[in-house]
C-alpha cells in the first residue's frame, strides 16, 4: 500500500467536571446535562438511520399509487426528485426540528454526518440481506467538532489541562483532564494542539459507570522521511518465531515462541478450568453473573494478544527505521496460511491478522511502503 492520506490518532483521556464539590447543585446539573446529551445522542442516531432506510425502501411500498415517482434527489436540482434538500441535509433538518434547544447543534450535526457515513458504507449489505440496520446503543459516545472546545490551557497548579465545552451558557460545561503517569505522552499532544502543530478533529465524550472519558482525535503531520525508499526488506511470518526479516540476505528474528504461545496456553487452561467449574456456580442472579469468571479470562486473552501484537509491530517498524528501510514486503502470506492448515493450533494462536492490521498503520505513519504479497 502507498502511504497517502491523513495521519489520525485517537487518545482516551479521563475527564472531571471542573466545578468545586462545594457547588453541589451546579455540579449535579452539569452531570445531568451530559447524561441527557448521551441519551438524546443515541435516540438521534437511530432516528437518522431509520429515516435514511425508509427513504430507500419507499420505492418498494406497493400501496403507493403508480403515479408516485420516488427519486432520492434534491428537487431544486432534479425535476424528478422528491426531497427538498440533499439526503444528508434532510436528516439534519429532522434532528434540528426535534432536538433544537435541547442538544447543541454541533452534536447533532456530527451525529448526522457520522450516521450518514455509516449508512452509506453499509447500505448494500442491508438490501442484500447480509446484515440488519445498525442499531445505536445508550452508551453511544457524544461527538462534537473541534470548534466546540474553548480555552484549552495547561494549569501548572494541578499539572493538567483545563478547557470548556461549548461557549453558549445553555450548554457550557468546564472540564479538567487527568493524565496520570502519561505513558502515552498525552501532554505533548495537547501542547502541540495548542501551538497549532497538531490539528484537533471531531472528538467524542463518553460516560461509563459514572466516569467521563474524552476520545480526542488529532491529525498529525507526516513524520519527516528518515527512510530510504530504495532499501527493501522482506518479512516472513514464521511458526518458530512471529516474524523473520531479511535484509541484504541476512535474517533478523523478532519475538519468540515462548513469550507468546506459552502465555496464551496458560490463559487458555485457566479459561477451560473456569468453564468446567462454572456448572457448580450458584444460579439465580442471571447468566452474566454466572459466566463472569469465563468472560474475565476471555478479556484477559484479548488484551494480552492486542498488547503483544502492538509491541511486535512496533519492533518491526523500529527495525525498519534503524536500518532506513523504505519498503517492507510481507512475503508468502498465502503459502504461510496454507502450511498452517496442517497446524491449526499455531494459526489460531499467532493472530497474524491482528499483527498485519497494526503494522499497516505504523508503516503509514513512518512513511514506510508496506506491500503484502
Amino acid at each position: 500500500m502507498e502511504n497517502s492520506g491523513r495521519n489520525i490518532i485517537v487518545r482516551k483521556i479521563r475527564l472531571f467536571i471542573d466545578i468545586p464539590n462545594e457547588k453541589k447543585e451546579e455540579l449535579n446539573n452539569a452531570f445531568r446535562r451530559i447524561y441527557d446529551w448521551q441519551e438524546m445522542a443515541y435516540r438521534a442516531s437511530n432516528l437518522v438511520a431509520t429515516n435514511l432506510y425508509i427513504q430507500d425502501k419507499s420505492k418498494e411500498l406497493l400501496y403507493f399509487h403508480d403515479d408516485v415517482r420516488v427519486k432520492l434527489a434534491n428537487r431544486s436540482k432534479d425535476a424528478e426528485g422528491v426531497l427538498t434538500s440533499s439526503r444528508e441535509n434532510s436528516t439534519y433538518r429532522v434532528l434540528s426540528s426535534k432536538f433544537k434547544n435541547e442538544l447543541p447543534a454541533a452534536i447533532f450535526s456530527s451525529l448526522n454526518r457520522s450516521v450518514y457515513k455509516n449508512y452509506i458504507s453499509e447500505k448494500n449489505e442491508y438490501f442484500s440481506g447480509k446484515r440488519s440496520l445498525r442499531s445505536y446503543k445508550k452508551n453511544l459516545p457524544i461527538p462534537f467538532n473541534e470548534k466546540s472546545i474553548y480555552s484549552l490551557r495547561y494549569d501548572e497548579e494541578i499539572k493538567n489541562f483545563r478547557f470548556s465545552l461549548f461557549k453558549d451558557k445553555r450548554y457550557y460545561v468546564p472540564f479538567r483532564t487527568y493524565l496520570g503517569s502519561d505513558r502515552s505522552n498525552n501532554k505533548i499532544i495537547f501542547d502541540r494542539c495548542i501551538s497549532g502543530e497538531y490539528k484537533m478533529c471531531e472528538s467524542k465524550i463518553r460516560v461509563a459507570d459514572g466516569k467521563i472519558f474524552l476520545y480526542l482525535t488529532v491529525e498529525i503531520p507526516p513524520s519527516a522521511r528518515v527512510v530510504n525508499p530504495e532499501i527493501i526488506a522482506t518479512a516472513k511470518l514464521s511458526f518458530m518465531v512471529p516474524v523473520v526479516i531479511t535484509l541484504n540476505e541476512k535474517e533478523h528474528m523478532l519475538g519468540d515462541k515462548g513469550s507468546f504461545i506459552y502465555k496464551r496456553l496458560a490463559i487458555k487452561q485457566g479459561l477451560e478450568y473456569r468453564q468446567k467449574s462454572m456448572k457448580y456456580n450458584k444460579g439465580g442472579r442471571g447468566r452474566k453473573h454466572k459466566t463472569q469468571g469465563v468472560e474475565e479470562f476471555r478479556v484477559r486473552e484479548r488484551n494480552f494478544v492486542n498488547t503483544y501484537m502492538q509491541t511486535l509491530s512496533f519492533s518491526i517498524v523500529k527495525y525498519c527505521i534503524d536500518n532506513k528501510i523504505g519498503k517492507l514486503v510481507i512475503d508468502n502470506t498465502d503459502q504461510c496460511f496454507e502450511e498452517a492448515k496442517e497446524y491449526p493450533f499455531v494459526l489460531r494462536n499467532w493472530s497474524y491478522g491482528n499483527l498485519l492490521e497494526k503494522l499497516e498503520y505504523k508503516c503509514k505513519r513512518n512513511s514506510i511502503n508496506l506491500e503484502i504479497v
